[in-house]
């Protein structure tokens, strides 16, 4: 039987967390959207049927209660892509999070399962949160993989094999994204490994830094992934945390999720 979990009592702690660490307590976070980005390649297998991953996402969605304005959290899982979700709203889809967790990790769909890339699903999420966006690499991907042509297209390996070309891939992800708005926008990224696309996230961040309507928060659970760590050095808007599992205690994961620098980030 699955622990009982209060929505409330995870905000309200939450709420005293961030109390005892932003500069100013009259200037408390509120108007910063949350969106989550959660690994499901297939090392994930695991922390999703031991349960370790509703213990995390109920921390999310209480983070998202307390600093989003709408409390509305969201939501994608990655894999090889990203795969949207359905927005997840607090109060009213809190009790049913463990159907949502049990739903992924009972997902046979291709998208799923697969290597570690951070590049599509952070792709995006940026290009959702910004004016005339589209979710253009995962598009071009699950398209290719659900097409599953036969006779003649299916001779055509290099286009229906499920994986774009490297050539299309680069000319998917090498424009920056033009962000307008002044939108607070907290990426929180979730992961168990490293990923497979070092230079196109880099390509990512690299575009992204000193934006300050953006702010990346990865969070490495039971790993070490120096890729990230050095990303965290080297950009202003991206953050490290390395956490040794999905159950650290609740002052843990608040302090991972919305670390010193990002309320530092959003100027709180």
């Amino acid at each position: 039987m699955s622990l009982v979990v209060n929505l409330d009592k995870l905000s309200k702690g939450i709420a005293v967390n961030l109390e005892k660490r932003v500069a100013d307590t009259n200037n408390f976070p509120n108007d910063v959207n949350v969106t989550l980005a959660l690994d499901v390649s297939g090392s994930m297998h695991r922390p999703f049927h031991k349960g370790d991953v509703l213990h995390a996402l109920q921390r999310v969605v209480a983070v998202s209660n307390v600093i989003d304005d709408d409390g509305i959290l969201n939501f994608y899982c990655f894999s090889d892509v990203g795969i949207p979700q359905d927005d997840i709203e607090a109060e009213k889809d809190f009790s049913t999070l463990e159907h949502i967790v049990n739903r992924i990790a009972n997902s046979n769909g291709t998208e799923y399962w697969n290597g570690t890339y951070f590049a599509p699903v952070l792709r995006d999420i940026v290009a959702e949160h910004s004016d005339g966006g589209t979710r253009f690499v995962t598009t071009v991907k699950k398209v290719i993989r659900d097409v599953k042509p036969t006779g003649f297209m299916a001779k055509m390996k290099n286009w229906f094999s499920g994986k774009v070309s490297a050539e299309t891939e680069a000319e998917v992800v090498k424009t920056p994204v033009e962000i307008e708005g002044d939108t607070k926008q907290l990426v929180i990224l979730i992961t168990d490994g490293d990923n497979f696309d070092v230079s196109k996230t880099t390509s990512l961040f690299k575009d992204l830094q000193g934006n300050k309507q953006f702010y990346f928060q990865c969070i490495g659970v039971g790993c070490s992934n120096a890729f990230l760590r050095k990303c965290s050095e080297q950009y202003n808007n991206v953050g490290y945390t390395e956490l040794s599992s999905f159950t650290e205690d609740d002052d843990a994961l608040a302090n991972a999720l919305v670390s010193d620098e990002v309320l530092r980030h959003f100027g709180y």
